[in-house]
């Protein structure tokens, strides 16, 4: 027969899906089909999750289309397969999307992994999110850590201590006392202290310092309130000092009312001053004679 016929008077004409429009003469049998269908006449499509529509001369797939598995590419891959694609043979992902693990990626990771992310499969983390620690994220760190991050293995603190916190564990409390509570991060003792003194900040500072601040270790006061002097501030500045002020350690005045001089302004200055106010020092007359 010639090309596309078959039959007893070579009448009958191959199927249209007969590559190249070739069967055989006397049965009508493609010799082999077009892309995209298969059987003896080449009449029955593929099944549509083939890939590129192709299979072999059974209608089994040659592979299939992302997203879908088995023998006919008739079964759905998992939602959780990163881009739909998995194994074609057993369906198993290839990769899973972040948050998920497992052969079919059919597991949520851990809660607390950083940025919900784990091993394929074992679901174990690669980072935690702050505040947590264990292979699953599932322990909370044990102590107040910098910024709330802590070994993964072990909870200790990464960087530091938050404030208010030391120890190897950042557990420890430190003493209220601690000004802007800050303490060593190791000892515990106060970085400095707040309106008191002492290895621990434990003694109150003298009700007459300044603001109530003093020196850290000696509590002596670093300034004094107005008409006091000395380490404790309990003596009192010469009667003469003008506005009630004098040096904290000696008690001299810095500068005297009208009309006295001195360290202490306990001399008068000379009744011949065209305004009673003389030198401190010299006694000489500010404005002359």
């Amino acid at each position: 027969c010639a090309t596309g016929t078959h039959g007893v008077d070579c009448l009958l004409t191959c199927s249209t899906t007969c590559k190249d429009n070739a069967c055989n003469p006397s049965t009508g049998y493609c010799q082999s089909c077009n892309d995209g269908y298969y059987g003896n006449y080449c009449n029955i499509s593929c099944p549509e999750n083939c890939l590129d529509r192709l299979c072999d001369s059974t209608g089994q797939c040659f592979n299939c289309s992302p997203g879908f598995y088995d023998e006919a590419c008739s079964s759905v891959c998992s939602s959780a397969c990163l881009d739909k694609i998995c194994n074609v043979a057993d369906g198993q992902c290839i990769l899973c999307m972040d948050g998920y693990y497992g052969l079919k990626c059919s597991s949520l990771c851990p809660v607390h992994c950083s940025d919900k992310k784990c091993d394929r499969l074992t679901g174990n983390c690669s980072s935690c999110e702050a505040g947590y620690f264990a292979e699953d994220c599932s322990a909370s760190c044990p102590g107040k850590c910098f910024d709330g991050k802590c070994d993964m293995l072990n909870g200790s603190c990464i960087y530091d201590c938050a404030d208010g916190y030391f120890g190897s564990t950042c557990s420890s409390e430190c003493p209220s006392a601690c000004k802007n509570n800050r303490c060593n991060k190791i000892s515990g003792l106060c970085v400095a202290c707040d309106n008191t003194y002492g290895t621990y900040c434990s003694i109150s500072c003298p009700s007459v310092c300044a603001n109530k601040t003093c020196g850290r270790y000696t509590g002596n006061c670093l300034f004094c309130e107005s008409g006091f002097f000395g380490f404790h501030c309990i003596h009192k500045c010469p009667t003469n000092c003008a506005n009630n002020q004098c040096h904290i350690k000696n008690g001299n005045c810095t500068s005297c009312i009208s009309g006295y001089h001195g360290k202490l302004c306990d001399k008068m200055c000379p009744r011949d001053c065209l305004q009673p106010t003389c030198d401190i020092r010299t006694a000489q007359c500010v404005k002359g004679r």
